[in-house]
């Protein structure tokens, strides 16, 4: 791992509120005083440098050290052994779940080994289930078969008591390897010692005989014609296990795979046909190199366990006002759904046509509703409206995304979000380069456990959490958002949490830590305020003095540059009787313009204290 993916999994430990980066190995004083560090906690054992015996000696003398304890079993060099001796299968994962043989840094005859000896294994479990499976199935039915044959000649006892004596003479041998069957063979041997010393002489003749022509053999009931079709019947069998063989491959060979084929009238028949074909278990394959010209809106409902291989080109309709109001040009509903993009499959916009006519009404682009699901590595150009929308969410990663709608005439791209969500938990939008009109992350109401990592942000809104669209005036929740590690250039706004007035609910835990806002001419803002004034009194939902409860927002580690003159850097206005609390902000270094006005800090308790809300402008 790198450090700055270290930095990362430590700060997704839900007991950590900040990681310090670029820590020195050993801590002094002056260390912590600087980052306010009340304790120290480490392993007991002293660590010793050259100028010490021990160098946490003075932090146990404060009276300040909490020792921590090893978890037996586990090492560092336990950890190594088995990464090393599980390197393979670790690539063989990974390769499956559609990483690529260059960001495992393995060669192509690696993967190819790789993948060759997995398709193997499959093919030996394959071939054994269906061998065990057929087996088993056409003993029964041979039992079927003999004891009615012998039935004719009244003889059914005689083979009950021969398949009787092999079955206990089989869990006998299985006992030898299971003191648990062991005892149930024991069991049942106590039971029948009664039938036993009655049957003791035909159990002497009998238990030599193990298999259906034996029975035949001994019971001597077949003259040579009755002889002939016994033949013939063991031959029908052995055909019979053949047939069932071949049954079995075709009930256990790999998914289906489904490629979309192009229509003659509207290719969204054909990729929703597709997606219908291989909705559970299947594969869909938008080809390399092809485009498709959907003409209609496509929403594809109860997928389940689906690869997508979306590498061709999703062309978007022309600008048509039937569109207006509409959800989304692409809709996909369902779980464990892995949409790969491969870094080829494109979705075409049309978005030139809508802002020329200062439309900004029409669908946005991929909507998607879904649980346990992976959606990577694919693009988005010129969206009429909004890129990404993610509604009744859980537990999805979207990364490694580009989106590109920038306007090419005098008329903006408006409303072209990036990436939003709501009413969804447990989301990753990351790794993913945004160039757009709107906000490059819109986390709107009713979310939990959201994390923006590492997206550059380009000419947009920057990074929102919005309070403000629940028109329907429901509570709406905001816990635990975390927008870290990325990037804003030449953005109107940078980090904005904001909800219109009067709006119910609470922002309870929001992270923006170890952003860059260069050229960013509103870099921090928090209001309760939002969308509402004279020319927009429709999105005023109640009393000024109140709106969404803001607490427990930390802001730390912001760098970069103003671009206005007039906004503060950091512009803080709640709701008189809503006030926001315990709002942490520190290791705020933006560069303001000369006449760049003082910081703002309305209705925030303990603003007082907080040195950022003191600052008073550019000289």
């Amino acid at each position: 791992m790198t450090d700055l993916e270290r930095y990362e999994a430590v700060r997704h430990c839900k007991w950590v509120d900040e990681v310090v980066q670029d820590a020195p190995w050993f801590v002094d004083q002056e260390f912590l005083d600087s980052h306010n560090i009340d304790y120290v906690a480490h392993d007991a054992e002293p660590y010793q440098s050259k100028e010490s015996g021990d160098v946490y000696a003075f932090v146990k003398d404060q009276g300040r050290f909490f020792p921590t304890e090893r978890t037996d079993g586990i090492s560092t060099s336990d950890l190594i052994t088995r990464i090393v001796r599980d390197y393979d299968a670790y690539l063989r994962r990974n390769l499956e779940r559609g990483v690529t043989a260059k960001e495992l840094n393995i060669s192509f005859l690696k993967e190819r080994k790789i993948k060759t000896k997995k398709s193997i294994q499959d093919l030996r479990r394959t071939i054994k289930t269906a061998i065990n499976d057929s087996m088993l199935l056409w003993e029964d039915k041979s039992h079927e078969f003999i004891r009615g044959f012998s039935g004719v000649f009244g003889a059914e006892d005689v083979v009950d008591k021969i398949w009787k004596y092999r079955n206990r003479n089989r869990l006998m041998s299985d006992s030898v390897d299971s003191s648990r069957a062991s005892s149930r063979v024991q069991s049942e041997e106590e039971e029948e010692e009664e039938e036993e010393e009655e049957d003791d002489d035909d159990d002497d003749q009998h238990k030599k005989y193990d298999s259906c022509e034996e029975i035949f053999l001994y019971l001597l009931l077949c003259p040579t014609g009755l002889m002939q079709q016994k033949l013939n019947m063991v031959q029908i069998f052995y055909s019979f296990v053949v047939i069932s063989l071949i049954a079995s491959f075709n009930l256990v060979q790999a998914g289906k795979v489904c490629t979309v084929q192009r229509s003659n009238r509207d290719d969204a028949i054909t990729i929703i046909q597709a997606f219908n074909d291989c909705k559970n278990g299947g594969t869909v394959v938008f080809p390399r190199g092809q485009s498709f010209y959907p003409q209609s809106l496509i929403t594809i409902k109860d997928l389940k366990n689906v690869n997508v291989q979306f590498y061709g080109n999703f062309v978007l309709p022309n600008y048509n006002t039937q569109f207006n109001g509409k959800g989304a040009f692409f809709e996909l509903f369902g779980e464990n759904i892995n949409f790969e993009g491969n870094g080829a499959g494109t979705f075409v916009g049309t978005g030139q046509q809508w802002w020329d006519n200062k439309n900004n009404q029409g669908p946005i682009v991929f909507r998607i509703t879904a649980k346990n699901s992976v959606f990577r590595n694919f693009r988005i150009f010129n969206a009429p409206n909004g890129h990404m929308a993610m509604t009744g969410c859980n537990n999805v990663i979207v990364e490694k995304v580009t989106m590109n709608s920038v306007s090419k005439s005098k008329n903006f791209a408006m409303n072209t979000d990036a990436w939003g969500c709501a009413w969804s938990d447990n989301l990753i939008f990351r790794d993913s380069v945004i160039y757009n009109g709107d906000d490059c992350a819109a986390i709107n109401g009713g979310v939990s456990n959201i994390t923006v990592s590492n997206v550059k942000c380009n000419g947009g809104h920057g990074f929102s959490v919005i309070g403000a669209l629940a028109t329907d005036g429901r509570y709406q929740t905001f816990k635990n958002i975390k927008v870290i590690n990325s990037v804003c250039n030449d953005c109107l706004a940078g980090l904005t949490l904001k909800a219109s007035p009067g709006r119910p609910g609470e922002m309870d835990g929001v992270r923006f830590q170890n952003i860059q806002l260069n050229r960013v001419a509103k870099p921090i803002s928090i209001t309760s305020h939002y969308f509402c004034d004279d020319s927009h009194q429709s999105a005023c939902f109640g009393n000024d003095g109140t709106s969404i409860k803001f607490k427990n927002v930390f802001i730390s580690g912001i760098t970069g540059t103003s671009s206005s003159k007039d906004y503060p850097i950091i512009n803080i206005n709640c709701a008189k009787n809503t006030p926001c609390e315990n709002v942490n902000i520190k290791n705020v270094k933006i560069k303001e313009m000369k006449t760049t006005p003082g910081n703002i800090c309305a209705n925030l308790r303990g603003s007082e204290k907080m040195a950022h809300c003191k600052w008073v402008g550019g000289k």
